[in-house]
């Protein structure tokens, strides 16, 4: 199929107005009891004036510190890197991190912003616990809801019917952009005049060109998708991984993203130039100003698209809830959850696992750790690139990132990819006030869950138990 020949498909099958009128003609129940509680919120113009008052309350704070997983916390994440100064982040268990942002928070008049739509997810519950020990008087909010927030006024609260990761338009992506100085009125404009451009059923709709480029691709064959960044903001890429995978990663179908691998097409490249199409590459222009607004939310209208053409639902997340359940289980009991030892792999079977090279296989290493420094790191990414040479493509992820984003896409579909999952365990530990187990001691339960979760969806998955100095040992024997 010829790109041209994807666009008169969409056109012709009319899916921008299906999606304002009756979602149960463009997309499949999934696991919603009913089409009424598909949350499309999301394509509602926005209308910043009570945004604008309920903010004032942060004016006196230097800087702000978000805490949070996956959807709750990328674009916190996009804007960090935009003004560093103003915003810090955390969605890891990594202890030394964790102590670096503790001594911030100490040392500066700093704001806590706990974001978590539920306010019941269990990682961010941990790290606020954590962190925010002394510091209560500056503690914040954003969710749907005052699980966290006892006085019910510290809490910016969003629409039920927004999804965490189509929470552009609501306090999870406008506060932190405010927070770094990008006006209210101009981020309005550009998210209603996306809003206004993404429903035009024709060939102008940026929003429906970007649909047609990934459907294409998928169309004839290709389903792993590259995405690249020739800009600084790499937290970007993160925030298009988890869209993609946590809304297409379903029904054995969809489309796998990776990140940042040369020379691997095709590739939807983010750079400061103007947009283009070519053959195999898609560009999007992105800007560090008020109109980042505009494209990412046509982004949200181009996965949604995209979510018709291939029969799925979109705005469910069945398998991620999958982990939070089997987790749920060690939190509420705190009995370890336990794991067969002819289930867990050695470091020797490791290796000849990886070296069976068959062209065009697809690895996912799925990492859990209190301690993940820039040595592991370097070396993961060396692995990358060796392995990409032999045709062979790995995909690290870290948690607890990943479990609530691409985690969806690995137990959803593609069978055929072997996933690793290791747990690292180290030497140091770290205590959570009100709790009886410790960091390390989830960070393990956590792979164990995700491991049972993969295992239970019939996912070609093993288990790894070592610590991160064998495991970059082990690194440099295979790359050397």
């Amino acid at each position: 199929m010829e790109f041209s020949e994807t666009e008169d498909l969409i056109i012709k099958k009319n899916i921008i107005k299906h999606l304002y009128s009756k979602s149960k003609e463009i997309f499949p129940l999934g696991s919603f009891k009913s089409y009424d509680e598909i949350p499309l919120g999301w394509r509602n113009n926005v209308n910043i004036k009570d945004m604008s008052k309920s903010y004032k309350k942060l004016d006196d704070y230097k800087k702000f510190l978000f805490v949070g997983l996956g959807g709750s916390i990328s674009l916190a994440k996009i804007a960090s890197q935009i003004n560093p100064k103003k915003i810090l982040t955390l969605d890891t268990f990594d202890i030394s991190e964790i102590n670096r942002i503790r001594e911030i928070v100490k040392s500066k008049k700093t704001a806590i912003i706990i974001c978590s739509k539920s306010g019941i997810t269990a990682e961010t519950i941990v790290l606020k616990n954590i962190i925010c020990e002394g510091f209560e008087d500056s503690t914040y909010y954003i969710s749907d809801n005052y699980n966290l927030d006892k006085t019910k006024e510290k809490t910016f609260i969003t629409p039920k019917d927004i999804g965490g990761r189509y929470n552009l338009s609501t306090h999870f992506g406008i506060l932190p952009f405010y927070l770094i100085g990008f006006n209210l009125a101009k981020i309005e404009t550009y998210l209603n005049a996306s809003n206004l451009n993404s429903k035009k059923n024709n060939k102008n709709n940026y929003s429906l060109k970007i649909a047609s480029f990934l459907y294409n691709k998928f169309s004839n064959g290709q389903n792993i998708i590259n995405l690249e960044s020739k800009i600084e903001n790499l937290y970007i890429l993160n925030w298009l991984e988890q869209l993609i995978s946590e809304s297409l990663g379903k029904e054995e179908s969809g489309l796998l993203p990776i990140k940042n691998i040369k020379g691997y097409t095709p590739s939807l490249v983010l750079s400061n130039k103007k947009d283009f199409i070519k053959k195999d590459l898609i560009n999007i222009n992105i800007t560090k100003d008020e109109s980042i607004f505009y494209t990412l939310n046509c982004f949200l209208y181009s996965i949604a698209i995209l979510g018709s053409l291939l029969e799925l639902q979109p705005f469910d997340q069945p398998n991620v809830e999958l982990t939070k359940n089997i987790t749920k289980q060690f939190l509420d009991t705190n009995n370890s959850l336990k794991i067969n030892s002819r289930e867990i792999i050695s470091l020797s079977e490791f290796k000849n696992l990886i070296n069976i090279h068959k062209k065009n296989k697809v690895i996912t290493l799925l990492l859990f750790s209190t301690k993940i420094n820039n040595f592991l790191k370097s070396n993961l990414e060396q692995l990358v690139n060796y392995y990409y040479k032999k045709e062979v493509t790995i995909i690290v992820y870290f948690s607890p990132e990943y479990i609530h984003s691409t985690g969806q896409l690995l137990k959803g579909s593609f069978k055929e990819i072997e996933n690793f999952i290791i747990n690292l365990h180290g030497n140091e530990d770290q205590n959570i006030p009100n709790s009886l187990y410790t960091l390390n001691t989830l960070s393990k339960n956590q792979a164990i869950s995700d491991y049972k979760a993969m295992k239970k969806n019939n996912r070609n998955v093993l288990f790894l138990d070592t610590n991160i100095e064998e495991f970059v040992k082990l690194i440099e024997e295979i790359i050397n």
